[in-house]
């Protein structure tokens, strides 16, 4: 595809991601609301304040989602910039208009992102962030057990009341 005919696909492809970001900033801006409604009337008992928490976390759940999106959709942003957005990351080829219109932040083509879903089902993927980090334990649970504040309880080899075989 020359210069000239990629200008006007890359111009409708910005538009919909323009048309994406704005669906989905009103979502976190409606999320952010309920959230907030849901927050301030006291519960009246643990049901309530249970229901009233699962609600807010139910919320802060969907912002850090669309929150994600929203990533996506600037780092799409981003490609349009340095002229390789509708590109496909690892095989160089054009993403189908198709996949871009239902996903518009797609990074690869429908046949790479199959084999890179495959390839994790068998453990052969890549790991994702967040989880492309390691973990290190706090510093409070470093302590060893031995030296722990817990109590040891023995635990009887037998059930009371059983004797034991001879």
């Amino acid at each position: 595809m020359t210069k000239r005919a990629k200008k006007p696909r890359v111009a409708m492809l910005r538009q919909l991601l323009e048309h994406e970001r704005s669906a989905v900033m009103a979502r976190v801006k409606q999320y952010r609301s309920a959230q907030e409604q849901e927050a301030l009337p006291p519960p009246g008992d643990e049901l309530d304040a249970a229901r009233a928490l699962s609600d807010v976390e139910t919320h802060a759940s969907l912002i850090e989602r669309a929150e994600a999106r929203l990533r996506a959709i600037d780092f799409a942003f981003n490609l349009i910039e340095q002229g390789r957005y509708g590109i496909c990351a690892v095989c160089g080829e054009e993403i189908p208009l198709e996949r871009l219109k239902a996903l518009p932040f797609a990074t690869y083509c429908v046949d790479c992102q199959q084999k890179r879903n495959d390839a994790r089902r068998v453990g052969e993927g890549t790991v994702d962030e967040p989880f492309a980090h390691q973990w290190d334990l706090p510093e409070a649970m470093t302590e060893p057990t031995e030296l722990s504040h817990d109590e040891y309880i023995k635990v009887p080899e037998q059930a009371p009341g059983e004797e034991e075989e001879s």
